[in-house]
């Protein structure tokens, strides 16, 4: 249990790092377009393969997507 606190103290820091790192690649405006492309980009592989498959196939299907 001791343990426990020096290693959430290590994820805060991971964290912070990489929020800072990443903070410049654009507003609030810029993800929100990026997630709603990748939004549609999934939309448009359901309704192609409305049955489904595995991860494999999921991934090729997106990728074809794009």
């Amino acid at each position: 249990m001791e343990v426990l606190g020096p290693m959430l103290y290590v994820l805060l820091v991971a964290l912070l790092y990489y929020m800072w790192t990443f903070r410049g690649t654009g507003g609030l405006d810029q993800l929100i377009d990026r997630a709603e492309h990748e939004h549609h980009r999934v939309h448009k592989v359901i309704s192609r393969h409305p049955r489904g498959g595995t991860w494999q196939q999921y991934q090729r299907w997106l990728d074809a997507v794009k």
